[in-house]
């Protein structure tokens, strides 16, 4: 009913299309310093070639809060590293596997050592097994009013060497399908439809290029490390992470929970633009 009371329905326009940006990182970027995020700020002087500067600067830096103290970063040149760099996808792969492989090996020993207790229990218990047979047996003969104690102990071991040989099977069957090494081949499948994702095209506006970076990336870490050097730290969202999850072996840390490195890290990599400004 209020719609069609509306006299100026007829003037309203929709709005339609993808916002534009001028900015790879747009609505990516977060200060490293103090977690807030990256604005994108375009200054209004215009220079004698009609460019203007763009720069990523701290929230809390434009609000003036005095809460951090990160510089402006020109934005040009931490958007050419960023494209520079694309086909690397800004993962270390070498640090990757390594990460992955002392992860295998450490899964693999705490297995091992939780089967070599698991063992060393079921043989403690096989042999007072084995002793309160016989001393159930004597008490049964010599018509011992304790033989019904005695009976009770047996049936109790013996139902914890059941449990035990359940356990002692599982460890077995869990170490037998543990690989010996990390997946190469799956890590690459990975690495390889990641960086399809984001690679760079002739054609593609910074618009396009911003939205793709938006679905493999969470956010990208910035931060001024000296007067010529700017650090950006990509971050995978967590969508992506759990979608490839199933393609790498994933283990397990001594506490049941899934350490990060058994699936692709964060970055350990690290982009690196120049002249900084002030």
């Amino acid at each position: 009913m209020t719609a069609k009371r509306d006299k100026a329905a007829k003037n309203h326009v929709a709005r339609t299309g993808r916002r534009t940006t001028r900015y790879v990182l747009a609505r990516l970027g977060r200060c490293d310093r103090c977690g807030e995020r990256m604005y994108c700020v375009t200054s209004p002087y215009k220079r004698k070639d009609g460019t203007q500067q763009r720069c990523y600067v701290c929230a809390n830096v434009k609000s003036a809060t005095g809460l951090c103290d990160q510089p402006r970063v020109d934005a040009a040149q931490a958007d050419a590293s960023v494209v520079k760099h694309l086909d690397q996808l800004f993962i270390d792969f070498d640090a990757w596997l390594a990460s992955l492989t002392q992860s295998t090996e450490r899964h693999r020993a705490t297995l091992e050592t939780q089967l070599a207790n698991a063992l060393d229990e079921l043989r403690r218990l096989d042999h007072l097994e084995s002793k309160l047979r016989a001393r159930y047996l004597e008490a049964v003969a010599n018509d011992e009013p304790n033989q019904r104690a005695v009976e009770d102990s047996l049936n109790h071991v013996i139902h914890d060497k059941t449990h035990q040989q359940a356990a002692v099977r599982d460890l077995q069957t869990q170490l037998a399908a543990e690989p010996a090494d990390p997946s190469i081949d799956a890590m690459l499948d990975v690495y390889s439809q990641l960086a399809a994702a984001v690679r760079s095209h002739d054609n593609d506006s910074v618009a396009d290029l911003n939205e793709r970076l938006r679905t493999v990336f969470k956010e990208v870490r910035i931060d001024t490390v000296d007067e010529n050097t700017v650090g950006l730290l990509p971050v995978l969202r967590d969508d992506v992470l759990d979608r490839y999850e199933d393609l790498i072996p994933v283990m397990a840390d001594e506490t049941g929970a899934t350490p990060s490195l058994a699936v692709p890290p964060t970055s350990p990599a690290v982009l690196w633009t120049a002249n900084a400004p002030r």
